[in-house]
């Protein structure tokens, strides 16, 4: 049975088409398909609204454990759009190697990046060049030899500078979610805390929240909505369009630089976190066997050939 389906895209079909086709090449039901549990799952292109709201936001993909996905973009993080800075030139973000580093150390290359070559980490409306971090879905396949389902993932070799296949076990791919959950663990109760001993405060210091910050980056990749909120945690901004966090800390500064930094409290801030807590209270579960379904922003024309798990073509901006 097929595991990609390119008719969605050639036969320009639309997305109630294109779930109908894949139906009908496995007999009506997915579960025929030998790849079991498997689901489809849509994922719209940007409007231009949800663009214009989103845009400072450049996306950090990682594997199964937080590391760059080097299969994508050779593990260069690419911004496509012009970056009009607060000081209203436009500038061109050069891609930014970062295959072998992981999702944290990644960001700090590109905000050194930033710094090195003058270019504005706020623009015209107090937006921040800001770090959102994801996790690519895995590939699953059946093993040859034993029939069970294991999963395809890329590693970056620092010795060979190659990017590898690895293969994982179910079993395996579980249990790197576990670690994973005992990190959101550690964060839930950090906001926990927070809320509970500092509710009255009126001023923080950049130390008492950007270990925070780092640690929903990086662990908390599957989930969107809780990284929508994380990646402008400290914006650098004082300005209200900046999101839900506003502040003066930068991302990659000696902490002794910053210890005295303030970072003025907000009502959204503890809104910010509260929120986070929750989404992170959701299943996380990296062994999903998912068909995803990408559309334009109508969500009505297919814009990928849609396949049993793999990663989004980034030239196709989402």
């Amino acid at each position: 049975m097929p595991s990609r389906w390119d008719e969605c895209v050639t036969e320009g079909m639309t997305g109630a088409e294109c779930e109908a086709h894949i139906l009908s090449t496995v007999g009506g039901d997915l579960a025929n398909h030998p790849i079991p549990d498997l689901n489809i799952k849509y994922h719209n292109q940007r409007s231009p609204e949800e663009y214009s709201e989103t845009y400072y936001m450049y996306g950090v993909p990682t594997n199964l454990k937080g590391e760059v996905d080097c299969n994508l973009n050779e593990g260069h993080i690419i911004y496509p759009w012009e970056w009009i800075g607060i000081d209203r030139n436009g500038y061109e973000i050069p891609k930014i190697p970062c295959a072998g580093l992981d999702a944290i150390a990644c960001c700090t290359a590109v905000e050194k990046m930033m710094k090195d070559k003058g270019i504005p980490m706020t623009d015209l409306g107090g937006n921040c060049f800001s770090c959102w971090v994801h996790q690519e879905p895995l590939i699953p396949r059946l093993d040859p030899d034993s029939g069970d389902v294991v999963y395809l993932d890329y590693i970056y070799n620092n010795i060979s500078k190659t990017c590898d296949e690895v293969i994982y076990t179910k079993q395996e791919v579980q249990e790197e979610d576990r670690k994973t959950k005992q990190h959101i663990s550690g964060i839930i109760s950090w906001i926990d805390e927070h809320l509970f001993w500092y509710s009255g405060m009126d001023i923080f210091y950049c130390p008492d929240f950007l270990p925070l910050q780092k640690e929903i980056l990086l662990h908390a990749r599957s989930f969107p909505t809780a990284m929508n909120v994380a990646c402008g945690m400290f914006c650098g901004h004082v300005s209200s369009a900046c999101g839900r966090f506003c502040g003066l800390c930068e991302f990659d500064s000696n902490p002794d630089q910053q210890k005295f930094t303030e970072l003025e409290r907000m009502p959204t801030i503890n809104s910010g976190l509260e929120y986070i807590a929750s989404e992170l209270q959701k299943p996380l579960r990296s062994d999903e066997n998912c068909i995803i379904i990408y559309t334009d922003f109508s969500g009505i024309n297919v814009i990928k050939a849609p396949q049993i798990g793999g990663r989004l073509n980034h030239l196709i901006r989402m």
